[in-house]
C-alpha cells in the first residue's frame, strides 16, 4: 500500500500467510487501488516472471528463515529483479540485540533482579522462536557478495531511545551495535559479472 501511495505504476507483493494477503489486497482496493497483485507463496519460490521488477522491497523477513533459506530467496530476487534493478532489505540487527540484551541482563542484575529472564523477544521459544534467523551485517554483506549484486549501500539510523543522550547516538549513529535494524541496497548487474 505504501508504495501504491507513493506512486508506483504497478505494485506486486507475496506473503507466506494467506490472512496477510487476504488482508493486504483489502487494503489497497479499500483505498481505491487496482494496480496491484498480492500472492501467497514462499519466500524459496517467488511466483513471478524473470526480470519483472525495477525494485524490490523486503522487510521483516530475513529474522524467520534459515542461512539457507535466505541465499535461496536473494538467488529469487535476482531472478526477478531487471537488470540495474534495486534489492532493499530491512531486518533487525543482530548484533544490536546481544548487546541491548546483554546491558539489560547487568542492569537487572545491579537492581537485584534474575538476568536470565531476559531474552531477545521471539527467540528461545518463550514466547515463540519466530526469530531464529536473526542476521548480522557480516552474514548479509557476505551472501550479497557470493551473489551477482554489486553496490551494497547501508542505511544507518540514528538509535532513538529515550534513556541514551543524542549525542551517543550521534557519535555511533555508523555503528552497527546502534543500528536496532540493518538496512541495506544492493544493485543487480546490467551485465553478467561487471560493475554498472
Amino acid at each position: 500500500l505504501t508504495f501504491l501511495k507513493l506512486g508506483a505504476k504497478y505494485v506486486a507483493a507475496q506473503d507466506i500467510s494467506v490472512e496477510s494477503v487476504n488482508r493486504a489486497h483489502n487494503n489497497c482496493k479499500k483505498n481505491g487501488f487496482s494496480n496491484f497483485e498480492v500472492k501467497s507463496g514462499n519466500c524459496e519460490k517467488l511466483l513471478f516472471d524473470n526480470s519483472t521488477f525495477d525494485t524490490v522491497f523486503s522487510g521483516d523477513v530475513f529474522e524467520h528463515i534459515t542461512k539457507e533459506q535466505k541465499i535461496n530467496f536473494i538467488n529469487e530476487i535476482y531472478r526477478v529483479l531487471k537488470s540495474g534493478g534495486i534489492f532493499t532489505i530491512k531486518t533487525p540487527n543482530k548484533d544490536y540485540l546481544l548487546v541491548s540484551t546483554l546491558l539489560k541482563k547487568i542492569y537487572s542484575v545491579l537492581k537485584f533482579k534474575n538476568p536470565f529472564k531476559i531474552h531477545i523477544p521471539h527467540t528461545k521459544n518463550n514466547p515463540d522462536n519466530e526469530h531464529h534467523g536473526l542476521t548480522t551485517y557480516k552474514e548479509l554483506l557476505k551472501i550479497f557478495g557470493d551473489t551477482m549484486f554489486h553496490e551494497p549501500v547501508i542505511t544507518y539510523q540514528v538509535l532513538n531511545k529515550k534513556n541514551v543522550p543524542n549525542i551517543i547516538t550521534r557519535l555511533f549513529k555508523k555503528n552497527k551495535y546502534f543500528n536496532r535494524h540493518i538496512i541495506i541496497t544492493v544493485r543487480k548487474s546490467y551485465f553478467y559479472g561487471l560493475y554498472n
